[in-house]
């Protein structure tokens, strides 16, 4: 599946070579976001930063495999 899962409510849409990342609005209570996707972890390591870019928050990305990636 080519594509992210968000928690949050508001959503942005950034797309990255042939994935759709979407990105969104950090909570301002916690300052934090999930991110679930499917991408690997070498190509959301590559891509994550532009997709996110602009969102001042902590960034955490939990994959669907087990890795997590705090930013």
């Amino acid at each position: 599946m080519k594509g992210v899962h968000l928690n949050n409510k508001h959503l942005t849409r950034s797309v990255l070579n042939d994935y759709t990342i979407l990105a969104s609005v950090a909570d301002t209570r916690n300052k934090d976001y999930h991110l679930r996707t499917y991408l690997s972890p070498q190509q959301c390591k590559i891509n994550i930063v532009e997709a996110l870019e602009g969102i001042d928050a902590t960034k955490v990305i939990e994959m669907e495999s087990p890795h997590t990636y705090k930013m």
